[in-house]
């Protein structure tokens, strides 16, 4: 199977998105959404350790019920299992980094550490091959991280060194995941590598549950309403996800994902009541027009 072109432009020169930015794209609102329904859980009174879980359990449930629909093996060639392991500690550095962050540090001023993966994966993509950055996604990586700065507002106030590593970890960890899932996907059928990267990833995490106050179920319907809903978007991002590395370069894959943080502070605007400040929105239209930038060619 190959992969279709990157996007291109049309007569008047705007820009045309291909199938695997837009699933990208897709896949980030996702995740953002899912943000603030697992916030609405934990008012509920469930703990990260009973997201965790759950979401990673019933994503490897519903990836395997696909392969058994389709009736693809669940056998996985030996040349992309080193892979594939890589792919469940990248996902497993991702939740622990994020999770433990947050502890130390407002959420914030995590998010912005952790969204500097787009700059790392630009950086790093030429010299592993999973992508040349043009000109304009050049200029558009900084100019996208402007955007998320101002969008979410850090405070700077107050640091825990902790707290910067765990954000740290979970920025490399996503870098890391990155730029091997699309030779991971290439290689593999896109269901099986979110079965094995999901499944292993709650086996990883299983034992550590004592760290997050063990299991934590929620107590009222607002918060089971958070966690189911939570857990469906993660499912259907996930899927998103590895078919979107497939169709595209990790270069605009990483860029789509700035979506993320935007998609979650309109999710927190909408479910939790937050407003956004004019600060904010000019960091929204920061971000959207690195987004169009990005995705044009040079001529």
């Amino acid at each position: 199977m190959t992969d279709p072109p990157e996007p291109t432009e049309d007569a008047a020169g705007l820009p045309v998105l291909s199938a695997g930015f837009v699933l990208a794209l897709a896949a980030s609102s996702c995740y953002g959404v899912h943000i603030s329904l697992v916030a609405l859980a934990y008012a509920g009174g469930a703990n990260a350790g009973a997201v965790i879980l759950l979401r990673m359990s019933v994503t490897a449930a519903a990836m395997g019920l696909a392969l058994v629909w389709m009736r693809q093996p669940f056998r996985v060639p030996p040349q992309v299992r080193l892979r594939l392991f890589g792919a469940m500690l990248g996902v497993s550095g991702v939740t622990i980094g994020l999770l433990c962050s947050i502890v130390y540090i407002p959420v914030s001023l995590m998010t912005v550490i952790f969204y500097t993966y787009p700059l790392l994966v630009a950086a790093i993509a030429p010299v592993v091959g999973g992508g040349t950055p043009t000109r304009a996604q050049m200029v558009a990586f900084p100019l996208a991280f402007l955007g998320l700065f101002l969008a979410l507002g850090p405070e700077a106030g107050g640091l825990d060194w902790r707290g910067v590593a765990f954000a740290i970890l979970a920025a490399v960890s996503s870098t890391w995941l990155f730029l091997i899932s699309p030779r991971l996907v290439a290689g593999y059928d896109v269901f099986g590598v979110s079965f094995y990267v999901t499944l292993g990833c709650a086996l990883l995490v299983l034992p550590a549950l004592p760290l997050f106050g063990g299991l934590a179920l929620p107590a009222t319907l607002q918060g089971w309403a958070g966690l189911l809903g939570a857990t469906v978007l993660f499912v259907t991002a996930t899927g998103l996800h590895f078919a979107a590395l497939r169709r595209t370069s990790a270069v605009l894959a990483a860029l789509a994902f700035n979506m993320e943080p935007v998609t979650t502070i309109a999710g927190a605007a909408v479910l939790l009541g937050e407003r956004l400040t004019l600060g904010q929105l000019g960091g929204v239209a920061l971000v959207l027009g690195a987004l169009v930038l990005a995705t044009r060619r040079p001529r």
